[in-house]
């Protein structure tokens, strides 16, 4: 026996997989992928089974379809940790503090993070930067003083990494990921 139905994917009785995305999903979010599913359709039309594992096993085309990188990204804005982008450069600016304090005898990447925030551009830069006692508090105050150009350094668009410092520098993915975990750990400590 075949039988259609007519109804929205609010009211959809999704199940295992499926069901756990659709309830991540606003109503919003539902009424624009029932509008692409209906733009996508099989001439056959949609059977229940092929609507709940579209959500279940393909959910990277509709989380790009909502304007998300992929499932992950989707994932990772709807969880309760999630960290919004003033947020992280809060936490990015404590992570960089703590990271150069504790490289301070690291000079060489201490001098190609100031080589990324415009220090030693001349002789007279480098002679200031070479005669300071703690080259980590001279490494901040250039930081202090030129953020905006450090922080895309940090928080490179297509998060491939940091390959002229070294691979201690994050991408904004892991720094994010990183301040969801401590947003994490702080909710579930002042829950106790």
């Amino acid at each position: 026996m075949k039988y259609i139905v007519e109804e929205s994917l609010r009211n959809f009785n999704f199940w295992s997989g499926g069901k756990e995305r659709a309830d991540m999903c606003s109503s919003s979010e539902l009424d624009c992928i029932e509008e692409f599913l209906e733009e996508i359709e099989p001439e056959e039309g949609w059977t229940d089974t092929a609507i709940n594992d579209m959500f279940w096993f393909e959910f990277d085309t509709l989380a790009q379809h909502l304007g998300y990188k992929d499932e992950e990204d989707f994932d990772m804005q709807h969880s309760s940790n999630y960290v919004d982008d003033d947020e992280l450069a809060e936490y990015a600016e404590k992570w960089f503090y703590d990271f150069v304090n504790k490289n301070h005898d690291d000079y060489e990447l201490l001098e190609a993070i100031a080589e990324q925030i415009g220090v030693g551009q001349s002789d007279e830069e480098w002679e200031e930067y070479e005669a300071e006692d703690d080259v980590a508090d001279y490494v901040i105050r250039c930081y202090e003083n030129n953020e905006f150009c450090l922080m895309e350094y940090l928080f490179d668009e297509d998060d491939s990494g940091h390959e002229y410092v070294d691979d201690r520098i994050p991408t904004t993915k892991q720094l994010r990921k990183w301040a969801m975990a401590e947003k994490g750990n702080n909710t579930q400590t002042e829950q106790k």
